[in-house]
């Protein structure tokens, strides 16, 4: 299983103020001995980071624990999530948002 971030920031950051808070995420995350790798990319309209969990870990409950604790420290250092969701054989699996939206529009979450 892997856990895919896709994050921003609020109108008005800049990509140097997003690359410092991706920094403070991945030192978040190498805090967990689940984790397996981590890599992150930044770029001019936002960052993606994927989390490969170690086998052992993969089909628990971590995955999950992980992706509440990494909602939960972006809302902390001041970042938005524009999508999240978890990747497992092949399937997608994407976070619900907290208010239904009609088909055709986004789904972003301003945090």
């Amino acid at each position: 299983m892997k856990l895919h971030i896709r994050a921003q920031m609020p109108l008005g950051g800049s990509v140097h103020e997003l690359n410092e808070k991706v920094q403070i995420l991945e030192n978040f995350l190498v805090g967990f001995k689940e984790i397996k790798r981590f890599e992150s990319r930044v770029e001019w309209w936002g960052a993606n980071l994927t989390v490969e969990f170690k086998d052992e870990y993969r089909d628990t409950s971590f995955p999950y624990v992980l992706e509440s604790k990494v909602i939960g420290k972006v809302i902390s250092i001041g970042g938005r999530i524009e999508h999240l969701w978890r990747e497992r054989a092949g399937f997608q699996q994407f976070a619900e948002p907290a208010i239904p939206v009609e088909p055709d529009r986004d789904c972003r979450v301003q945090l």
